[in-house]
Order: C-alpha cells, then sequence, then structure tokens
C-alpha cells in the first residue's frame, strides 16, 4: 500500500507542478476535492449539450445551429444570416 501511495502522492505532485507551471489556480483544491466544480462542469455539458443531436455540430453566433454533415450552401446560408 505504501509503494500505491507513493505512486499517487508523486503523479499529485507532477499535475501540481504542472498547473502551477502554466497558471492555473486551485488545483490542490481541486485535487484533494474531486467533487469541487463537478456542479459547475455539469451545468455547462447540459448547457452547450442539450440541443445536440448530431456530430458534428456547429454553433454560429450563438443562433444558428447546424447538426451533422452540410453541404457549403447551409453554411453559406447560416454565415449570412447570422451577420
Amino acid at each position: 500500500m505504501l509503494k500505491g501511495n507513493t505512486l499517487v502522492t508523486s503523479m499529485k505532485q507532477v499535475l501540481l507542478d504542472a498547473a502551477n507551471k502554466v497558471g492555473i489556480e486551485g488545483a490542490e483544491e481541486l485535487l484533494n476535492d474531486p467533487d469541487k466544480g463537478v456542479a459547475e462542469v455539469n451545468e455547462e455539458l447540459e448547457k452547450y449539450s442539450s440541443r445536440i443531436s448530431g456530430v458534428p455540430h456547429f454553433t454560429i453566433n450563438g443562433k444558428f445551429e447546424i447538426s451533422g454533415g452540410q453541404p457549403p450552401e447551409v453554411f453559406q446560408r447560416a454565415f449570412k444570416a447570422a451577420v
């Protein structure tokens, strides 16, 4: 068990060092409480994935949605309507 704990501790330190290096704040709190931020992530997933019915999925200017493989003309119409 000690070997496993050492591995987890060293992986945690690698993550903390990487987060610190790129300027991510709150990494230690997140690693100490894995439930931290789950509600916010789920809220974002719900917000952005609720109307997605195909892949790929594009949202243009927050108003126009194109789902699935579409010909270029569909995108041209959506871009013109968005401006």
